[in-house]
Order: structure tokens, then C-alpha cells, then sequence
């Protein structure tokens, strides 16, 4: 055992396992799967998350709170690693992780189908085009299915898929803050969205 994995603590049991597969999306395909079964689908969106003990932390997050499907985008956040997996206690050996080609596009065709698209942002520029009011998440009310798309831990998400927002959704504080710290982790506020998100779809049936 110590010849297989040198260095490694093993506590006596090796396994052979291959690479973990990410599924290319595929919308005629994958679109309508299961969805008559499902009320008020919710999916999540990683895009540009780096850091792989947050990416495992939301997906740990997606698979307790029901998430249907989890979705990254290609070349832009960390890769799928044993880090990852072990951030998110096994949550990524079980759920199904698909890959997006083109944000952009992929928004706009839900869009059309209608989905409501969300995400979050610590403050919205009023020339920038995107709405200027961000909604307390216990404020909000989940009607249609719902993308929640969360960005990079330093810069969020671009303008441009801002401006392909239909809501963004804030953590409000129960405390005065510090100057210079506005936010919360990534994986923490993907956390209290998502419970919010799955508590208002069990009060929407």
C-alpha cells in the first residue's frame, strides 16, 4: 500500500478510479429530461470561481438543497480535482456536472424558454445598463424556473452577463460592517441563496 501511495494517509484501503466525466450540455437533448416531474426547477451556474475549496463547498451546498442541475462553464472556473471533490464531501461523485460552452448564448435561449435568470453583485453601477435595485433574498419570490449564477470570488460576473440578469439578489447583514468587508465567501452565500431558493419552492406548491 505504501508502494501505490507513497506519502499518502490511506488508513489501509486504495481504490482504482477513472476520470471523473463532465457532460458536454446539449439542450435539444438534455432540455426537457425529467422536467415534468420537476416544480420550479432551480439550476446553478458556476462561472469563474477559482479557488477549488469554494467550488466544492457550493457544490456540497447544490446537492443538500436540491439543486437540479449544476452546470460550469468551460476553460473559466478551476478544474474538477480530487481538492473539489474532497471540499464537497462526496457531493461531486454524485451529482451530474454539465459543461457550458457559451454563457452567453446559453442564457439567452433560457430566456426565451422562460426562465428567470439570477445572480448576485455587491453593487450595480447606475450608467452601467443593469438595474440599479438588488433584491433581499428573503424578499424574493421564486414564480418560474430559476438560474442562479454565481462569479468570480474577487470580480463577480461580467456586464455582460449582468445585463442578461432578469433579478440580482442580496444577503443583507444583521450587523454593521467593517469598511472593506462588504461580502461573504462565495460558498457561504451560495449556501443562504440556496436555502432560500428551496424554501421558496416548498411554500410555492
Amino acid at each position: 500500500m505504501e508502494y501505490l501511495v507513497p506519502g499518502s494517509l490511506h488508513q489501509g484501503v486504495c481504490l482504482d478510479v477513472g476520470p471523473l466525466p463532465v457532460l458536454e450540455w446539449n439542450d435539444t437533448k438534455y432540455a426537457s429530461e425529467n422536467q415534468g416531474s420537476i416544480n420550479l426547477p432551480v439550476w446553478l451556474i458556476l462561472n469563474e470561481i477559482l479557488d477549488p475549496m469554494n467550488v466544492g463547498a457550493v457544490i456540497r451546498s447544490a446537492q443538500y438543497f436540491g439543486v437540479d442541475k449544476l452546470f460550469v462553464v468551460k476553460g473559466s472556473s478551476c478544474k474538477l480535482s480530487p481538492t473539489v471533490s474532497k471540499a464537497s464531501s462526496g457531493a461531486l461523485e454524485v451529482m451530474d456536472i454539465y459543461q457550458i460552452e457559451k454563457l452567453e448564448h446559453f442564457l439567452q435561449v433560457k430566456k426565451t424558454q422562460g426562465w428567470n435568470i439570477i445572480s448576485t453583485v455587491a453593487y450595480c453601477d447606475d450608467e452601467s445598463g443593469v438595474p440599479s435595485q438588488i433584491t433581499d433574498i428573503t424578499d424574493f419570490k421564486i414564480s418560474k424556473p430559476t438560474i442562479l449564477i454565481l462569479g468570480n470570488e474577487a470580480k463577480g460576473i461580467s456586464l455582460e452577463i449582468q445585463k442578461l440578469c432578469d433579478t440580482f439578489v442580496s444577503i443583507p447583514p444583521t450587523n454593521n460592517l467593517h469598511p472593506g468587508i462588504d461580502s461573504l465567501n462565495v460558498s457561504v452565500a451560495a449556501g443562504v441563496i440556496l436555502y432560500s431558493l428551496s424554501s421558496g419552492r416548498k411554500d410555492a406548491h
